[in-house]
């Protein structure tokens, strides 16, 4: 197996969509994006990248047709697999393994999702222990945890970090752009009369790039290294990718212990902060000792199975023949608190944040971190 590091840029503004749509009081529909792309959208993209570069190198095989259609599926199916992301599939995709979670690179270094409650250098706790009994999640707990500098009326910003610990706010990193959609009929040409409104993406820097690393079979190594041109997003937004050998550029990607190292120690709780979205079998909340979290909607396509299947996250529901369905993931940042490694271990086994399905494509991505 050999692991790889993608780099990927885009070469104009781009659109990852999401479920949020909402009207606003002049009837303009909003179309809203993601500033980056979900893991789903990374893996589709490199497989898709995989067939193209191995076509490339060995158009001898005819393995696409003039059009770029698939002529030879028997080759793309060792290539690929025979089907993207489904829930439950724990396989790999042909010669693609497994993806990580998505990063960022600012040209110097990688930066991290950051916590969406911070411990810092100033405030090494982010929890006051006040004297008293409470319960959490169903354990009865021989203290009060009171949220130092905690506003209701402030809700969290969410962002990534540095090796060094200094914060990001996504506002810095990514440049929203409100574009109008199809005019009203008879209306004139004010944007305020556009029948919707469409929110685009820059990166904020041009130094600034997606970085995913990928473990491949060794035999389509040579097919992917080197530089290319694909197309992501709901608007088929063009960006430029560029594919090494991890060992070629380590001082970019953090391994897991240096991932660590991006974020601050509490001084009495064992921590895990999510580095990714993270979907949950079961109530991740139960274990845990108290959370600090957010969620975000996942839409996804599942295989027929012909029984009811009953998710945490969704309820009980019956799977048919590639029908879409919602899910609600944990989302990236967001950090689970424990009182010991016996609890921790326990949560990690309970919740089903191991799961191959989410963990091969880049979810359920995570880092402990040890009381300072």
């Amino acid at each position: 197996m050999t692991k790889l590091t993608v780099t990927i840029k885009p070469v104009e503004h781009y659109f990852f969509g999401t479920e949020n749509r909402r009207s606003d009081d002049t009837q303009n529909y909003f179309l809203y994006s993601l500033p980056y792309p979900q893991q789903t959208t990374l893996i589709g993209a490199l497989r898709h990248l995989t067939l193209l570069a191995y076509h490339k190198v060995k158009p001898e095989e005819n393995l696409l047709g003039e059009k770029g259609n698939i002529s030879d599926r028997i080759l793309a199916g060792k290539l690929i697999g025979d089907a993207g992301f489904r829930i439950g599939y724990e396989g790999n995709y042909g010669k693609i393994n497994s993806i990580s979670e998505l990063m960022l690179f600012d040209g110097k270094k990688v930066l991290l999702p950051a916590e969406q409650r911070k411990d810092s250098e100033s405030n090494p706790s982010t929890f006051e222990e006040i004297e008293g009994t409470t319960f959490f999640n169903g354990s009865k707990v021989e203290f009060i945890p009171r949220l130092k500098g905690y506003d209701p009326k402030e809700p969290e910003i969410s962002g990534w970090v540095s090796p060094n610990g200094k914060f990001f706010a996504n506002g810095d990193l990514f440049k929203s752009i409100i574009r109008p959609g199809n005019k009203k009929k008879n209306t004139g040409d004010d944007d305020d009369d556009a029948f919707y409104k469409q929110e685009f993406y820059q990166l904020a820097k041009s130094e600034l790039c997606f970085v995913v690393q990928v473990d491949v079979v060794d035999d389509i190594q040579d097919c992917l290294i080197g530089k290319h041109i694909m197309t992501l997003g709901g608007e088929r937004s063009k960006f430029t990718v560029e594919i090494a050998l991890s060992s070629e550029c380590i001082d970019q990607v953090p391994s897991v212990t240096e991932k660590e190292a991006y974020f601050f120690p509490n001084q009495q709780f064992f921590k895990v902060v999510l580095t990714s979205d993270a979907y949950f079998k079961t109530d991740p909340y139960k274990n845990s000792l108290f959370a600090a979290t957010t969620t975000k909607p996942f839409r996804f396509l599942k295989s027929s199975v012909a029984e009811t299947v009953n998710h945490y996250n969704r309820g009980k529901s019956k799977a048919g023949l590639l029908e879409s369905g919602l899910f609600n993931l944990i989302e990236r940042g967001s950090t689970f608190y424990f009182e010991n490694e016996e609890q921790l271990q326990n949560w990690k086994t309970s919740s089903g944040i191991g799961s191959k399905d989410f963990n091969n494509i880049g979810y359920n991505q995570f880092v402990i971190i040890q009381p300072k």
